[in-house]
């Protein structure tokens, strides 16, 4: 019996004798410029808790926390008695959190019947917390009649609020330490995230390094023990109510550690190990003057399994090509206007133009995705508490912020100059490409309506005293300014002064190796899974378990379940 109205899905069924390449992950020498990658698997089907006592008392403390991995950068040096006072009490509870778990190499995994586990050097396995919300949290929320608002007056303290009770009576009471006080329905899922720092170098370095972070997180969940029960939500002594969908959940532990995983699923089904769904994100880091080429290589669509990817794949490499032909306007024109010593050109030193070239792409783009997408959206124009963040228009996030971009092109600049031109020059330089008004207005946005009128104009300057300064939208020449004069020293990007450019690690640029997130992964991954699956395969992708928690009956959506995974390994192991 299905619960469920099955879709049209709009499948191209015109390349059945095309070559597979691989939804641009799969060899391409361009993919050998990647020096480090790592993937972010963030999953909604169940939360970390850590148990922080084993005594015989009424009920154990199994403690949920929003640590991530840049939290665990922190504890690391608490552990060793490296820390700041403010950063021992944030930090107190969560000392004995489990993180980090021996990675292995895929030849050992695949012998691990016969063979001994070798550890894979210079890569870690990370496990933190991700706070977002799902329809499980959004079900507790109902429960305790939150509604949705801006302020905190529905957040509360929550030690005392759910209670998971095991068939034998065992009561662990889940706490709750995180940095901001959260709504009664917030529970911190898990993110799984593996990095390679060294890896091997070769054009298929991305497949090969997923594969190998697959097979990873199926060992780990392989060694999870089980225990069930039901979770209860206690609004006092007498007014308790299991949580349904499922009544029955689990509680998993990795043996001889402190480490649980409580099930989070919301369906009305029985589920197990195999029906753990997760998103995967990739992050890689790469020379500067190599980012954009990898951008376009990903953006591609050379396998057209689904028609709404296809379509997304193109409008991608649009918008890059736009900024990229609005930049080569930009250059082209500044080279105009000014004399021989201050011109930008190619045949002077090949590389470092193409690696400022690349840096104004990183910037212009991020303010692109702001103008084009991000102040479109109604929930942000109505300022919902639920309303999207600018990270999740960006479908190449930059893990560095707009200024430290700015910052790293002001001396890439220098060095093309080799060192001979002072900072004001730079400043200058910088602001002459850039703020071109009538070619911005033509090349870089979507619609030149999509800013106030005059913007983008270099004499539209804004008072510092004035509540608009350093907004872009207001004033591009005024977010520059913000860069080298800003209201406080605390940050210098307006974007992350007004908690707009968040929710992101970000990281220094060093010797102009920068770090990106494909926040698309998923769809390039779930393209390349299709093309190499069978009916079988193909079945599980339209109708499973993935598909029945979003309600969505057709293959092309994000959500991977371990299943599949296994499935699919078996099939891209024969493949290859």
């Amino acid at each position: 019996m299905s619960f469920f109205t099955r879709r049209k899905c709009d499948i191209n069924n015109n390349n059945k004798t095309k070559k597979t390449y691989g939804g641009d992950i799969y060899k391409n020498k361009i993919f050998k410029k990647i020096l480090s990658i790592g993937y972010e698997l963030e999953t909604s089907s169940l939360a970390k808790v850590s148990l922080l006592s084993s005594s015989d008392d009424d009920a154990q403390i199994l403690l949920n926390t929003s640590s991530n991995s840049n939290d665990y950068g922190v504890i690391r040096k608490i552990n060793i008695d490296d820390f700041t006072e403010e950063e021992y009490d944030k930090y107190a509870n969560r000392l004995d959190e489990l993180f980090e778990i021996d990675a292995y190499t895929t030849e050992s995994i695949n012998k691990n019947k016969t063979g001994k586990l070798v550890k894979l050097k210079n890569a870690t396995f990370i496990i933190a917390n991700d706070i977002a919300a799902t329809p499980f949290t959004k079900h507790l929320n109902k429960l305790c009649d939150f509604t949705e608002t801006n302020n905190d007056e529905n957040l509360i303290d929550k030690n005392e609020l759910y209670t998971f009770t095991s068939e034998d009576g065992n009561n662990y009471k889940i706490n709750f330490d995180t940095t901001d006080k959260q709504d009664c329905g917030t529970i911190a899922d898990v993110e799984w995230v593996m990095t390679y720092y060294n890896p091997e170098i070769n054009k298929n370095i991305i497949l090969n390094t997923f594969m190998n972070v697959v097979k990873n997180l199926i060992l780990h969940l392989s060694r999870l023990e089980k225990t069930n029960g039901k979770l209860t939500i206690n609004f006092d002594e007498k007014d308790k109510e299991t949580i349904k969908k499922p009544v029955n959940r689990i509680l998993y532990n990795l043996p001889d550690t402190n480490l649980y995983y409580l099930q989070t699923h919301f369906i009305n089904e029985v589920l197990n190990i195999d029906d753990i769904c997760f998103v995967p994100q990739m992050t890689f880091s790469c020379h500067i003057k190599d980012v954009i080429d990898i951008f376009k290589e990903l953006a591609k669509d050379s396998i057209q399994n689904f028609e709404d990817y296809t379509r997304l794949a193109n409008e991608r490499i649009s918008i890059i090509e736009r900024i990229e032909n609005c930049i080569d306007m930009l250059l082209k024109n500044y080279n105009k206007s000014v004399t021989k010593h201050y011109k930008i050109i190619e045949s002077r030193n090949k590389l470092l133009v193409k690696s400022i070239k690349n840096y104004i792409f990183m910037i212009l783009f991020k303010l692109e995705r702001y103008f084009d997408n991000y102040l479109l959206d109604e929930k942000v124009i109505k300022k919902s508490k639920n309303a999207k963040y600018l990270k999740d228009t960006l479908f190449y996030n930059s893990r560095h912020t707009n200024y430290d971009l700015y910052k790293s092109l002001k001396k890439t600049i220098s060095l093309y100059f080799v060192n001979s031109i002072s900072d004001t020059e730079i400043i200058s330089i910088i602001r002459k490409i850039i703020i071109q008004q009538p070619i911005l207005e033509e090349k870089w946005l979507d619609n030149k309506n999509n800013v106030r009128k005059n913007a983008l104009s270099i004499t539209n300057t804004i008072d510092k005293n004035n509540k608009q300064y350093g907004n872009p939208y207001y004033s591009l020449i005024s977010y520059f300014d913000f860069f080298e004069n800003p209201i406080d020293y605390e940050t210098q990007d307006w974007l992350v002064d007004k908690s707009i450019d968040i929710f992101s690690n970000t990281t220094d640029i060093n010797n102009d190796i920068v770090l990106v997130e494909v926040r698309s992964f998923a769809r390039l991954f779930v393209t390349y899974m299709y093309s190499i699956a069978d009916d079988e395969l193909k079945k599980n992708m339209t109708t499973g378990i993935c598909n029945r928690l979003v309600n969505k009956l057709k293959p092309d959506i994000n959500g991977l379940s371990i299943g599949n995974m296994k499935r699919f390994i078996e099939l891209y192991n024969k493949k290859s």
